[in-house]
């Protein structure tokens, strides 16, 4: 009997430890639970597809809200309409709205609104109808009252490059201050000087070219020549033989290649510091020159002839080894001088006799193809033995 009592509490003793063993484990993984949470739940990625951005609709056509590029030529719109659809196009880069009824006006204001989207539409003015982005204006045929009109115009075309002006008597000098202000556009017009019209973009002139004259040109002076001022675009200009005393109108022609200035009576030739590009001159039979330092800009002049000039100084030339041909016939230069030049500019091919019955253009200076080529852009014959000579 004692020994069942004593079996049983051993019994009992073994079952209290156990119970406390788990309830300490127990007690020590809620303290666990406590200090460290529990992960979370990966459910990224997972059954969560985006909700498709539904099509806008415009005069019956579906366009996604998602394209870059919206095209509405062709369809019914207004501004209320596309009041109410813009906002729906969240990355759209391109607006077209040419082929719509659209206004100018009204386009030209979501344009300022929308700076980031580039945006196409019709102008209505001028009788025409054109394309925002139009490069070029011609406005030869249209009857202005005043400049006002095209300055108005001008911010419905942001893409202008050019604007022909009318010959209806606007002062060159109110058209030319549109050149000035707004540097991005070109202005042009139609200059009247002595017997001839010049469009003021031409890039070639030649005073001779008068076949109505029988070829031979008047004898401009500095005041006929002043319009011409205005001609910045010219490329190759022949005013040989002429009474004008200075070359201030050549100032802003920048793009000179040819030029030809022969038998003038002027002294200063300044300007032609500002011709970069130059590549053929003639200066020949103008013995009021006296000064040639203004050529050392020219570093792409490669034919220069001077036959018939006096001059105090050479040192000039020595200073231009760029130079192909040289021709200086009939120059009072000594022999040394000549000696010293040649030295300066191995390269030049130097033509300098002092009594040369060919006269200025001899030794073959009107059969290099630089010649030839000069004549070409002028429409105009060789003459090889000299002007007027075959």
């Amino acid at each position: 009997m004692r020994f069942f009592s004593s079996k049983k509490f051993f019994v009992i003793l073994l079952l209290s430890t156990v119970l406390l063993s788990a309830a300490l484990l127990l007690s020590a993984c809620e303290n666990a639970a406590g200090r460290f949470p529990a992960a979370p739940e990966i459910t990224e990625g997972i059954n969560e597809t985006p909700a498709p951005v539904p099509p806008v609709e415009i005069d019956g056509v579906l366009f996604s809200a998602e394209t870059p590029r919206l095209v509405l030529s062709g369809l019914k719109v207004d501004e209320t309409v596309l009041e109410e659809v813009l906002p729906s196009f969240e990355v759209l880069d391109s607006l077209d709205l040419r082929g719509t009824s659209i206004s100018h006006e009204y386009a030209l204001s979501l344009s300022e609104r929308y700076p980031e989207t580039e945006i196409f539409w019709d102008v209505r003015l001028f009788g025409m109808l054109l394309p925002s982005d139009t490069k070029e204006l011609d406005l030869t045929d249209t009857q202005l009252d005043s400049l006002n009109e095209v300055e108005d115009a001008l911010k419905y075309y942001p893409y202008l490059e050019k604007v022909i002006l009318p010959d209806i008597g606007f002062p060159y000098e109110d058209m030319d201050d549109l050149n000035r202000r707004y540097g991005d556009i070109r202005f042009v017009w139609t200059v009247h000087f002595s017997v001839y019209t010049l469009r003021t973009d031409a890039t070639v002139f030649c005073a001779s070219n008068i076949p109505k004259l029988g070829n031979t040109a008047p004898e401009l002076t500095s005041q006929d020549l002043d319009p011409i001022k205005y001609c910045i675009d010219l490329e190759a200009l022949d005013l040989g033989h002429m009474k004008y005393t200075d070359l201030e109108f050549l100032r802003d022609m920048t793009k000179m290649k040819y030029l030809i200035l022969v038998q003038g009576k002027f002294s200063d030739i300044s300007v032609i510091a500002n011709m970069p590009d130059l590549y053929y001159l003639e200066l020949f039979n103008n013995n009021r020159i006296i000064d040639l330092s203004p050529l050392i800009s020219c570093k792409n002049l490669k034919h220069l002839n001077i036959g018939y000039c006096l001059f105090a100084e050479w040192e000039t030339l020595k200073e231009m080894p760029w130079l192909e041909r040289l021709w200086m016939p009939h120059v009072q230069i000594s022999g040394q001088g000549l000696d010293e030049l040649r030295e300066a500019l191995p390269d030049t091919l130097i033509y300098a006799p002092f009594n040369d019955v060919q006269g200025s253009t001899g030794g073959g200076w009107r059969t290099d193809q630089s010649y030839y080529d000069m004549r070409d852009l002028m429409e105009m014959p060789y003459y090889p033995g000299g002007t007027g000579m075959g």
